[in-house]
């Protein structure tokens, strides 16, 4: 276990200062930031006396996250970017995480004064010649010879959101360890659907098309997205997306209004009762606020 470093005085206040003069946030995102901070502020409250331990529960209670998964990325984040220092208990032990906010070594020297609209302008001056150079560092341009940016520009110091591809043990729960960051984790996640939510949209596809054969082909990656979020976000399995569409589709009126997995989605509640209701009207347009136009069909076929 490394020993926790000697703090200055308010250590907690010019770190915070530093993440957001460093534009932190546009590099390890908000779940980052706001980890470091508050890992930062319980040190402070602890008048940096030792590290921070936490279990992964209550620090996702405290953080606001609902899986594991996020808070592993934004602690891998935080620590590729050189801002948290983390040690995980071993494996099958339950002992607590061990933490500890840190500087990057190249903006140890940083000047943290305000750079607010109250500003000194040249304080304001070198904040944004900083944040143009540090952007130009990542970019892989020259930085203009009036900042320093004293080891920005290296792939070693700050990867261009990569994040180093870093890795993390599993908890004492038996959770698994970290999966590998993507260059983009924004595009990743909105991308990232499996091969068993390919095969039912290609499904939904072919059962569309046997009852119009002119159907065009429709953005399968989209579709398999969406039913991803059925899945993870909404607790549908697989056997109840395709159970309902199958349904709506011979329906005489659902059939005419669920196109795609996003119809599906949007009119599940009032589909579904209406499929497992006894002697339910089958042939009436339901009532009520559920039931909302599929934006995947054709805006001329609803006219």
């Amino acid at each position: 276990m490394n020993r926790y470093p000697q703090r200055e005085a308010f250590f907690a206040n010019r770190y915070t200062r530093l993440l957001f003069k460093t534009c932190a946030a546009q590099t390890m995102g908000l779940d980052g930031v706001l980890l470091c901070v508050c890992i930062a502020m319980v040190e402070d409250s602890k008048r940096y006396s030792a590290p921070v331990t936490f279990h992964n529960d209550p620090l996702l209670q405290i953080l606001g996250f609902a899986k594991w998964e996020r808070l592993d990325r934004a602690r891998c984040i935080a620590r590729d970017f050189g801002w948290l220092h983390y040690e995980p208990p071993r494996s099958g032990s339950r002992r607590p995480g061990v933490y500890w906010v840190t500087i990057p070594p190249e903006l140890a020297t940083l000047n943290d004064a305000p750079l607010d609209e109250g500003s000194p302008p040249e304080t304001i001056e070198y904040w944004q010649g900083y944040a143009d150079g540090f952007r130009d560092a990542k970019d892989g341009k020259a930085c203009p010879k009036s900042v320093s940016l004293s080891g920005i520009g290296s792939e070693k110091a700050y990867p261009d959101q990569g994040y180093g591809g870093g890795s993390a043990q599993g908890n004492a729960q038996g959770e698994p360890s970290y999966l590998s960051l993507s260059p983009n984790p924004k595009k990743s996640r909105r991308t990232s659907f499996t091969d068993e939510d390919m095969a039912t949209a290609k499904w939904m596809f072919e059962l569309l098309r046997s009852a119009d054969p002119t159907a065009k082909a429709p953005n399968f990656k989209s579709w398999a997205n969406t039913i991803r979020l059925m899945r993870e976000r909404d607790s549908r399995t697989d056997g109840d997306i395709r159970t309902l569409f199958e349904w709506s589709n011979q329906h005489s009126f659902w059939g005419g209004t669920i196109y795609s997995p996003t119809g599906l989605r949007r009119n599940w509640q009032t589909a579904n009762l209406q499929r497992i209701r006894p002697n339910g009207n089958h042939t009436a347009k339901p009532k009520g606020p559920g039931q909302t136009h599929d934006p995947d069909r054709p805006i001329a076929k609803t006219l």
